[in-house]
């Protein structure tokens, strides 16, 4: 059997049926493919334009629902009688990790962005589905308001989702709305979200605050300024902004991993400021509401001891290679840590915790 695109035909894995489900990046770097007369999904990922099986340890059931750049790959699994669950899995270092939403009975995952976003659905006890943002081990529920069914499907390099949502209204018509949302994001304030030197305070953000560049980090040179954009459901919700080193542990050290603030603010010294949600005219001018944080960069990257010596760093966070993986408790697990000095390391992971005060959910934007 063949997959074609285009003029290019590519080979298969031996099927026993014509029956195909696959879901696949458009590099064709990993795929599921369902054999209907066994009954049998399989995974399979392409290596230089080759197919090779992947399927996973204990799994007699393989699907693949989404694999990214890196080549980290997200699915479900089913382990014989038992029910089926979903994974993360990382080729490169064979860590293998479960990934649940919070408050799920069922886990069913959909996709997998750059920053390591996983993006699905959950089953609560009441039987109901929500939507499910996991972001830096932390789960965040994504429902629209009115929602009675959410499931989303997909989440690109800038922290934004697609899925559907069916409300009380349209529920029993089978209809169903589509869902495009965004989770917290760092945006480059330069040049459109400024006033002057410095980046806009919350008066002009109800104009700006859906401009700017979405970006992934920052540079540690102690003057660089970035926004946290942070997707609220009414104007005037609040939330608490930890600021996390790369030990996850609350920064005590504005120098060393940075700082943070509200816009507006002239000295930028905080590790854990409150941010209110503000109405940003958006298209059609109807009103987006929106939290925002400033985050200003550390004084150096490499951090020295008293005797001159480096300290050490951890980067985790890292979807491929010898970083640390992130399970849903946020506990790092399977893999070895990249722990090194800090004048080896080429980055270092500094992240922002992000509570809601009003639903206590929490979701941690790396930076």
């Amino acid at each position: 059997m063949t997959l074609e695109r285009s003029s290019e035909s590519i080979a298969l894995p031996t099927t026993r049926s014509t029956r195909f489900n696959i879901q696949a990046d458009s590099s064709y770097r990993a795929a599921s493919i369902f054999q209907a007369t066994a009954n049998v999904s399989h995974g399979f990922q392409f290596n230089g334009g080759q197919p090779s099986p992947l399927d996973l340890p204990g799994c007699s059931n393989t699907s693949i629902q989404g694999v990214n750049d890196r080549g980290d790959v997200v699915g479900i699994c089913n382990a014989g009688s038992s029910s089926a669950g979903s994974f993360k899995y990382t080729p490169a270092t064979g860590a293998l990790v479960p990934v649940a939403a919070r408050g799920a009975v069922f886990t069913s995952v959909s996709a997998i962005n750059n920053a390591g976003q996983i993006v699905g659905s959950y089953l609560d006890a009441s039987n109901k589905f929500h939507g499910f943002l996991l972001s830096g081990g932390n789960s965040t529920t994504i429902d629209p308001k009115g929602s009675v069914f959410t499931a989303l499907f997909g989440i690109n390099n800038e922290g934004q989702i697609v899925g559907e949502y069916e409300d009380s209204q349209t529920a029993s018509q089978g209809v169903s709305h589509g869902l495009l949302a965004a989770g917290p994001q760092l945006v480059d304030p330069v040049p459109d979200v400024l006033a002057g030197p410095s980046v806009a305070n919350n008066t002009l953000l109800q104009s700006l605050g859906l401009f700017g560049r979405v970006v992934d980090g920052v540079a540690t040179d102690g003057v660089t300024q970035v926004l946290v954009r942070i997707p609220a459901n009414h104007v005037g919700d609040q939330f608490t902004i930890t600021l996390l080193n790369d030990a996850q542990q609350v920064s005590v050290s504005p120098d060393a991993d940075g700082a943070l603030g509200n816009p507006g603010d002239t000295g930028l010294t905080q590790a854990k400021p409150t941010v209110t949600a503000i109405g940003v005219t958006a298209p059609g001018n109807s009103q987006a509401p929106l939290a925002f944080a400033i985050y200003r960069a550390p004084v150096d990257f490499a951090r020295r001891n008293p005797d001159g010596s480096f300290q050490n760093g951890i980067r985790s966070f890292a979807s491929s290679g010898a970083g640390w993986e992130v399970a849903a408790s946020g506990t790092p697990v399977a893999g070895p840590p990249n722990v090194q000095t800090d004048n080896q390391l080429a980055c270092r992971s500094v992240s922002v915790q992000i509570q809601d005060s009003t639903s206590g959910a929490t979701s941690t934007l790396p930076i």
